[in-house]
């Protein structure tokens, strides 16, 4: 096996699990704060943060984080938030109140966007990048697409820590997240100029990967602003991928890799759609999000997912065994059931207890692995019979050879035939 790779596994396994760790020492509090006349007031409570189940309000006064005084903190000092802290002290009009700050079990939200999708997510594709290993061991596109998922999988874990201000994660997230698509890009170009299909210089990958690295010295130095530079950053990124699969598929148009193209088109487009949509435009133009990060962001499940299935129907590497049925389906019902659970958690049962969501999780995921059954048993029915696209000869000769099986003499071959090639 390819010795650098399995190293960069273990080196993400073993920051993952160190960022898990800290990320269950303090939970998000949600507490943004202004200073007024050297008085602390909260600006600000955000929707998944403690703060927002401790009945404190915008305009409370923040007395105390941590028994000292709110500027002696380094978060409130910094970044104008409270964050990683064990006690506030809050008044509001003649009454003063300790709080104490831990996880605790109505903070359901959070551990759901916090700890558990992002532990899942890496879970999901470090589980594809072993199959990676064993499927290509010594294959660059898909050594490049290992350290993509492993960078996705860390980007996201490392997410909630940023939000709360923890040093190290905030780097990780920032590194990450501008690198990411760059490095996707990166990826599409090996794959296809190994197929000999390329359509685009890889100076357009080394020139986003100059820009990238600018951009993140340039954080690092404090030249410009972060969040919407990162928000910014990566519309730009997205834009700039997306151009290049459309024209991708208007270079093979009448080529087999264009299902390939699409594929990845899917994969890109609807995992990035929701944040892009409803969370970094609506920052960037109005200065508040249609729907909050943490929503939006779980349609990353959609990038492994595509993977896994594009990989499942020969479109992105070759097999060189089989995949067992029931494994497989397990993967791609994944993403369907998580999404469904989090729709009914968010807009129809706010108040749910996680038991009752996790008997719900695993009714979808049981009825999406029998519906992926099933589609598979018409595929292998009907597939003979249905029509396939113009050109796509290696389709066509799938279904000659299943139904040759069924002619009873030479004159129904021939007709057979005849209407294949004026059909394909």
């Amino acid at each position: 096996m390819n010795r650098t790779t399995i190293i960069a596994f273990i080196v993400a396994s073993v920051l993952v699990l160190y960022l898990t760790i800290l990320n269950l020492q303090y939970p998000l509090i949600g507490i943004n704060v202004v200073e007024k006349n050297g008085e602390t007031f909260v600006k600000e409570i955000y929707e998944f943060g403690w703060a927002k189940n401790h009945n404190i309000q915008v305009h409370d006064r923040v007395l105390k984080v941590d028994g000292k005084p709110p500027l002696s903190h380094f978060t409130v000092r910094e970044y104008g938030a409270i964050e990683q802290a064990k006690t506030v002290t809050i008044q509001r009009g003649n009454q003063i109140q300790v709080f104490t700050i831990s996880y605790e079990p109505n903070l359901i939200s959070q551990f759901m966007y916090y700890l558990i999708l992002p532990i899942s997510f890496f879970i999901f594709v470090a589980s594809l990048s072993v199959f990676l290993l064993r499927l290509r061991t010594h294959d660059k596109p898909s050594t490049v697409l290992i350290y993509f998922l492993l960078l996705a999988g860390l980007c996201y874990i490392s997410a909630s820590l940023s939000a709360k201000y923890e040093t190290i994660g905030r780097q990780i997230f920032i590194g990450t997240f501008l690198f990411l698509p760059v490095i996707f890009l990166h990826f599409l170009y090996d794959y296809f100029e190994k197929e000999k299909k390329v359509w685009f210089t890889k100076k357009i990958v080394f020139l986003l990967y100059g820009v990238n690295l600018i951009e993140f010295v340039g954080l690092k130095l404090h030249w410009i602003s972060e969040k919407k530079f990162l928000l910014g950053a990566l519309l730009l990124n997205v834009a700039t991928i997306l151009a290049l699969l459309g024209k991708g598929l208007v270079y093979l148009k009448k080529d087999e890799q264009q299902h390939t193209v699409r594929g990845l088109l899917l994969a890109i487009g609807l995992s990035a759609a929701p944040f892009v949509l409803f969370y970094s435009l609506p920052v960037l133009i109005i200065g508040k999000w249609v729907l909050p990060a943490e929503l939006t962001v779980t349609s990353l499940f959609v990038l492994p997912s595509v993977f896994l299935y594009l990989i499942g129907m020969d479109r992105l590497f070759r097999l060189q065994f089989s995949i067992n049925h029931f494994v497989y389906y397990a993967f791609l019902s994944l993403l369907p059931s998580f999404l469904v659970t989090l729709l009914y958690a968010k807009f129809v049962n706010k108040a749910g207890r996680l038991a009752e969501l996790v008997l719900l999780f695993l009714l979808i995921y049981v009825i999406n692995i029998l519906a992926l059954y099933l589609k598979g048993y018409f595929d292998r029915t009907l597939r003979a019979k249905l029509y396939v696209q113009k050109n796509f000869y290696q389709e066509s000769i799938y279904r000659i050879g299943e139904t040759l099986k069924k002619q009873k003499n030479m004159r129904e071959v021939i007709q057979f035939l005849e209407k294949e090639v004026r059909e394909v």
